[in-house]
């Protein structure tokens, strides 16, 4: 996936690795302690949404590649502290 606008690029890294290269493992192989998590590929469908002040309610963290929602525990997780 990606996207481009006036002001950024988003470019989504597993278009540049070898088709089964495991994200979790290549993060960790550089040392980084960060590891993949949700996006709301389905929500975030326009540039508009790039100025979106936080993060959208739980409902819109539907997956249709895992075929389910987040969890609330994630969701809390990466959601920021009102």
């Amino acid at each position: 996936m990606f996207m481009v606008t006036p002001e950024f690029k988003f470019l989504d890294v597993m278009n540049y690795l070898a088709p089964g290269t495991s994200y979790d493992k290549w993060v960790k192989g550089y040392g980084c302690q960060q590891t993949k998590s949700w996006f709301t590929y389905e929500w975030f469908d326009s540039p508009d949404k790039s100025v979106y002040p936080g993060l959208p309610d739980h409902t819109a963290w539907y997956s249709r590649q895992k075929n389910e929602y987040s969890t609330l525990e994630e969701w809390e997780t990466e959601a920021p502290e009102a």
